[in-house]
C-alpha cells in the first residue's frame, strides 16, 4: 500500500495543477478511505 504521505503529496500537486481535477481526486481518495475503514470495521469481529 502506498504511503499516506505520498498520497497527500500527489493530491496537493494535482490540486495545484488543476483545481477541478484536484478536488475530484481528493474527494475520491477520501471516500475510498472511508469505505475501506468501514469494511475493516465490519470484518474485524471475524478476524
Amino acid at each position: 500500500m502506498q504511503d499516506v504521505l505520498e498520497i497527500v503529496k500527489e493530491l496537493i500537486s494535482s490540486f495545484l495543477k488543476d483545481r477541478k481535477e484536484g478536488k475530484k481526486h481528493l474527494v475520491e481518495w477520501f471516500l475510498n478511505s472511508v469505505m475501506e475503514e468501514e469494511a475493516w470495521m465490519k470484518i474485524s469481529p471475524y478476524l
